[in-house]
């Protein structure tokens, strides 16, 4: 059986290609928060627009749709104006299986190896964050405006990149088994268990010396089955500080991957699991010392809620 990629990049446009080629060299402050729910966002100076796409859609057609491809170029033109260096580098590809998260994609290079650094904004509206201009419906999203733009920006180890008709295969490279491990309940109560977010809590706390907070950002991750890196500084050269720790984190993270998911079927996951003072023991300064300082201040939003704003030096 051929092997699934774990990206598919379908067709991509030439005015959001053209407008993502000439954005300026310049940058301005960014504002970065997490949610207690630990998604990240920056907060812009004045608000974008989303308007409404069609939810429903053909996940084999490989061109974009003209009312969703309508929304992206404006999308890009707002970021573009206000943060510059977040899109500066990247390529947008049309994602057909995932409408809500548009795919842009670079790849990095740190001597021998390749990384792919992925950045995917995120559409949905959340009732906190924006305002409801119209509304939708059970097809078609919703027109809103927000200043609250809600990133997934990660680093991922690039182990090929096919080009065939239609769009293009990326695979990663890989370093953790399948972490599904099954399901519980029954009817309506199932549950399915990944180990994922176990393997990144596990991770995140090991890098960093005892009594280092760092909640709710998890800087190694496991995604795709493989390391990823979270960068929180979705600059140029913040993507390539990011492939720099995940170059370093590798060798680290592999020579334990296996013991860390067998632990952890059997030892789910909690603060004081005793893996993590292992992985410190071994590891030592290695990683902690590539984030330099970081600071995260928790406050209550508007609607008292918890938010965190990332500081770093």
């Amino acid at each position: 059986m051929e092997k699934s990629p774990d990206f598919l990049l379908a067709t991509t446009d030439a005015g959001v290609s053209d407008r993502l080629r000439s954005l300026p060299e310049g940058s301005v402050d960014l504002d970065r928060r997490f949610t207690q729910e630990e998604d990240f966002f920056v907060v812009l100076d004045r608000p974008f627009v989303v308007d409404p796409f069609d939810i429903h859609h053909d996940v084999g057609q490989t061109l974009a749709p003209e009312r969703y491809l309508a929304v992206i170029r404006s999308l890009v033109d707002a970021w573009a104006g206000q943060v510059p260096q977040l899109f500066r580098d990247l390529s947008w590809y049309f994602d057909p299986r995932d409408l809500f998260h548009p795919l842009f994609v670079q790849v990095l290079s740190t001597r021998d190896k390749r990384y792919l650094y992925v950045l995917r904004p995120d559409l949905s509206f959340r009732g906190r964050h924006g305002e409801v201009i119209d509304r939708g419906g059970n097809d078609s999203t919703p027109r809103y405006s927000t200043r609250h733009l809600f990133l997934e920006s990660e680093v991922l180890p690039l182990e090929s990149w096919e080009t065939e008709e239609g769009g293009k295969r990326l695979s990663l490279t890989k370093v953790f088994g399948k972490t599904w491990q099954g399901e519980s309940g029954k009817g309506y109560f199932v549950t399915g268990r990944w180990i994922d977010q176990e393997i990144s809590r596990l991770l995140s706390k090991a890098a960093f010396p005892k009594g280092t907070r760092t909640f709710p950002l998890l800087p190694l991750r496991c995604r795709h089955d493989t390391l990823s890196v979270r960068c929180v500084s979705p600059t140029p050269e913040g993507r390539r500080r990011a492939a720099l720790v995940l170059e370093a984190a590798w060798p680290l993270v592999e020579t334990w991957a296996e013991r860390i998911q067998n632990t952890l079927r059997a030892d789910p996951w909690r603060d004081d699991h005793p893996l993590v003072e292992q992985l410190r023991a071994q590891w030592g300064d290695k990683l902690s010392s590539r984030w330099g300082g970081l600071r995260l201040e928790a406050f209550l939003d508007d609607h008292e809620q918890k938010e965190y704003r990332y500081y770093e030096d």
